[in-house]
């Protein structure tokens, strides 16, 4: 599920994150081994993470211009997300591997979008590692109450989406700020 998660978009639909959990609570359980259930989930996450990255390279601009009006991607908007990854793309891989609908897009784009491998390549397997070591660990300790590592996932979630959402608003705010014409002769 790790790999299939980003390797063919099936995130958008049953996130690997539960499944990977799952996996923490059965080594919580004595049924694997921790370790080596890190190791499977990260390799595979970064196997998917690349696998859609070479997708959006090999697909590009043209496949995402075709089909992105079921998304309401528009030509400026296209723009718009090239020029983000193009300065926030590794923060983005990062932090976004914490967030299901990024992590299940944001490796397509970031090759539809021309993001250099050798920044796509370093960060996806930091983020990959992170997370996997997160989820397990999560299963691993809250084996006995299942819910509650659920509700944790999701609550983690939620809050690196709304910091991410609060600082991507905050820095839109200084900027239009700075940009406007002062009204006071003086100032």
């Amino acid at each position: 599920m790790a790999f299939l998660e980003t390797g063919a978009g099936i995130g958008l639909i049953a996130p690997g994150e539960l499944a990977v959990i799952l996996g923490g609570v059965a080594a919580g359980q004595g049924e694997i081994e921790l370790v080596p259930l890190i190791a499977v989930v990260w390799v595979c996450a970064v196997a998917g993470d690349l696998l859609s990255y070479v997708l959006g390279r090999r697909l590009g601009r043209e496949f995402l211009l075709a089909h992105g009006r079921h998304i309401r991607l528009t030509p400026e908007r296209l723009e718009q997300v090239e020029r983000y990854f193009a300065r926030h793309g590794g923060k983005t891989i990062l932090f976004g591997r914490f967030i299901g609908w990024v992590r299940a897009l944001a490796p397509f784009i970031a090759g539809a979008s021309r993001m250099p491998a050798r920044r796509f390549v370093p960060s996806t397997i930091a983020a990959a590692g992170t997370w996997a070591v997160a989820c397990c660990v999560l299963g691993y300790v809250f084996w006995n109450s299942i819910d509650h590592a659920v509700d944790l996932a999701r609550q983690g979630s939620l809050a690196i989406a709304a910091v991410v959402a609060l600082g991507v608003i905050g820095v839109y705010a200084v900027r239009r700020w700075r940009g406007r014409p002062a009204t006071d002769p003086g100032r």
